[in-house]
């Protein structure tokens, strides 16, 4: 068959032209010269008037661990070392293989999880970095939030009921709370609730809305002990919640009264502020006009001591920036609650390969070990 010139096309004919040959591409007995010089005319045309864009090469996969020490903590918020300690210690499986057949190793996608928690970085941005297509970042990321939250969750969820939670270990609790404030209430850990904004919801935008911090929200509890550990961890709620509606939700006081009492029965109660209505498993300030001498100075040395709740809560924003970043969390399109519960744990994580933090230095007392604590 004679050569023919290729021919000129308009506007309408570019996908008609690009739909056939895609099909006669997959068989090459089918393409012949004509056919070649049509899809050559299409392709020119579409890239002249910007219809076409053609996908761009993947970079080959760096070896991150080539990275030097000061760069790979900025980006992953561990070392090298402790990357592998928290490896190990969360039993991950040696690969993973999504339902659309990207495969990745398990290391691989811990390193994907914790960049993307550090900082709110696009995915496009992580393509040279890691050297996978954008999609196949957000599958691996999402992936590796459930599967580690499904396993060790419960750690957050009931530590009452989890092997590093001794009765010595809270008897531990109970003495550096004592010392350091010389109160003998035997208060063991502290509770306060947070608001973490969220973009307005195209739907229950009410139910979302904190009045007092006049954004959208959600809310999570939390309860710190003094090894700087964030041992129970509740939410998210929608961000109107009263704390003290949460605390009732969230069961806290049914397994402190199941776990948290003495030999013989006396409670060991956690210590909040004063939007937590007292009973023997909650102890706050001492309120009104006539405060005595002595219960101000209660007041004033259990409040000094409570503020390591807040800075449980500063670290976890501090670390992972992603959670941070309101413009990210997007309530009714992302799971933005495993998000932050994910964030969580992974703080208490580098509390413990780091060996303490601001909470365990002012109490004088260390986390429990890696392998404690991930039984």
């Amino acid at each position: 068959m004679a050569v023919q010139a290729p021919v000129a096309l308009a506007g309408a004919d570019v996908a008609e032209v690009l739909l056939g040959l895609f099909v006669l591409e997959h068989d090459e007995d089918n393409l012949d010269d004509e056919d070649l010089l049509l899809l050559c005319a299409a392709v020119e045309f579409a890239d002249a008037h910007g219809i076409l864009t053609l996908p761009q090469a993947i970079p080959a996969r760096p070896d991150i661990f080539q990275l030097d020490d000061v760069d790979f903590l900025k980006r992953f918020r561990f070392t090298r070392r402790q990357v592998c300690w928290v490896h190990a210690a969360l039993a991950l499986p040696p690969s993973f293989t999504a339902p659309c057949r990207t495969s990745w190793s398990s290391m691989e996608g811990l390193l994907i999880l914790l960049r993307r928690l550090a900082y709110p970085a696009r995915l496009s941005d992580l393509c040279t970095e890691f050297g996978r297509s954008t999609s196949s970042l957000s599958k691996i990321y999402n992936i590796m939030l459930v599967w580690i939250w499904n396993r060790w969750g419960q750690l957050l969820a009931n530590p009452f009921l989890q092997p590093f939670f001794t009765a010595n270990r809270v008897a531990d609790y109970r003495q550096a709370v004592s010392d350091k404030t010389g109160v003998d209430l035997s208060v063991w850990g502290f509770i306060d609730g947070t608001v973490r904004p969220i973009c307005r919801p195209e739907r229950h935008q009410r139910e979302c809305y904190n009045g007092h911090k006049r954004t959208h929200a959600m809310k999570f509890q939390a309860v710190v002990a003094p090894d700087g550990l964030i041992v129970h961890l509740y939410g998210p709620v929608e961000g109107r919640r009263h704390d003290a509606g949460v605390l009732g939700e969230s069961g806290l006081l049914n397994q402190m009264a199941a776990h948290m009492n003495s030999p013989t029965g006396v409670p060991y109660p956690v210590y909040g502020d004063p939007a937590y209505p007292l009973s023997p498993y909650i102890q706050k300030a001492y309120l009104g006009a006539a405060v005595t001498p002595n219960q101000q100075r209660f007041n004033t040395s259990m409040n000094s001591a409570r503020v390591c709740v807040e800075w449980a809560f500063g670290d976890i924003v501090s670390l992972w920036k992603y959670v941070d970043t309101k413009k990210q969390q997007k309530m009714l399109l992302q799971p933005v609650g495993l998000y932050y519960q994910v964030a969580a744990l992974m703080t208490n994580l580098r509390n413990i390969v780091r060996y303490g933090n601001k909470t365990s230095k002012h109490f004088g007392i260390s986390p429990p070990s890696l392998e404690e604590y991930l039984q």
